[in-house]
């Protein structure tokens, strides 16, 4: 942009007959239009206000454009923090105010011939980095909560000293700028305090210039990142997965556990059960008449009845039904004592006494063959199941 370019551009802002594409015609060579501040709080809680902007604007001239160039050497993203290289110079200030909205544009020029001048014009030309931050002086400051103004840190207020905690949200002071002027422009790729602060237009492409061998560089380092990025990523991702196997694993292995231990009490409750049942049917068995050596022999007893199977116990029980009681038998025999003789007892079969005896000696026969009661039905009556109804048959004929 030639210097009848730019005076060109002020005459027409000043006429406010200059829309943005007018701007970008009277681009050439390396210089870009660009808004570098909008009135208002940055997120940096800095105000600018639309009176300091304008005064600003007039009293300003010049000013460096920088950019992190450091950083582009490795290939890596441009970022506010790392180290500053001049790349050009401001040109040109305007005050524009549309759309409700007042900023500070400027048109910039990346300089010919300077260490970075390549690189710097591609990176703004391709919008890799198309993000900017004002740079900017004022003799004096103001505080938005209580408006007390100072010129150096003695003379802050508590509240702007509480700034620097950014800790009080929407409530939070700002530092208002007093007689302000602007003295360069930093160019990022991420977005700087004011968010909307960038680079509107570039001039078009050079013609005739020859392309610098280092730029084929920077786009191979480029594309390397983005496929190292990439393989982070599926890094990221491969881990991400491993730790939810891991994880699931680690659940797996505690409701193993847990089934484990309830399966181990559900049998303990079950072998209680069967072990109180035994030993009712060994008490009731016992009452009609089975008979042990000794204690020995009813422990062994009553492990032999453990092993058989539901059905066989089942079995046991209802034939114990069967069978009367001991006590039962002898009361029946004692009665039989007390009992008068009938007149005929001579002509009967069987004295009363000695029917209850035999009933006492079959009952105790019977029981004493529950020892062959079976561990499993079957189709066939067992032995035992023959014997028992044998008896029944020969107690109904007496």
């Amino acid at each position: 942009m030639s210097n009848d370019a730019v005076k060109r551009m002020q005459t027409l802002r000043a006429q406010a007959a200059c829309s943005q594409d007018d701007l970008i015609k009277l681009l050439d060579g390396r210089r870009f239009l660009a808004k570098m501040t909008h009135v208002g709080t940055t997120a940096n809680f800095i105000t600018l206000t639309a009176d300091e902007a304008r005064q600003a604007v007039q009293r300003s001239a010049g000013g460096s454009v920088r950019m992190p160039m450091g950083e582009i050497k490795t290939g890596a993203d441009l970022h506010p923090t790392s180290a500053l290289e001049n790349i050009g110079t401001i040109i040109d200030y305007a005050f524009v105010e549309n759309d409700g909205k007042a900023r500070v544009e400027v048109v910039a020029e990346v300089d010919k011939g300077g260490p970075y001048d390549e690189k710097a014009w591609r990176l703004i030309e391709t919008k890799r980095a198309r993000h900017v931050s004002y740079e900017v002086d004022y003799t004096e400051g103001e505080c938005s909560k209580c408006g007390q103004r100072f010129t150096d840190s003695r003379g802050i207020c508590s509240h702007l000293k509480s700034v620097k905690g950014m800790a009080m949200g929407t409530s939070q002071a700002q530092v208002i700028m007093r007689h302000v002027t602007f003295t360069g422009m930093s160019v990022f790729e991420p977005k700087g305090a004011d968010p909307e602060a960038e680079i509107m237009a570039v001039a078009a492409h050079l013609t005739g210039d020859p392309k610098d061998p280092k730029e084929d560089e920077m786009d191979k380092n480029k594309a390397t990142d983005e496929k190292l990025q990439a393989e982070a990523a599926k890094k990221t991702e491969v881990e991400e997965l491993t730790a939810k196997v891991t994880d699931l694993g680690t659940q797996i292995k505690e409701l193993t556990a847990q089934n484990k231990a309830l399966t181990e009490e559900n049998e303990s409750f079950k072998a209680e059960k069967r072990e109180a049942r035994v030993k009712k049917i060994l008490a009731d068995w016992k009452a009609r008449g089975r008979e042990f050596a000794d204690d020995k022999a009813e422990k062994a007893e009553i492990e032999k009845l453990m092993k058989k199977t539901d059905d066989a116990l089942t079995d046991m029980e209802e034939m114990l039904l069967t069978i009367p009681v001991k006590a039962e038998a002898e009361d029946a025999e004692a009665g039989a004592d007390n009992d008068d003789l009938p007149d005929d007892a001579a002509e009967a079969e069987t004295p009363p006494k000695a029917e209850a005896s035999v009933q006492a000696t079959k009952q105790k026969a019977v029981a004493t063959r529950l020892d062959d009661v079976p561990d499993s039905k079957s189709g066939a009556k067992s032995e035992a199941e023959q014997k028992l109804d044998a008896y029944k048959r020969q107690s109904n004929t007496i």
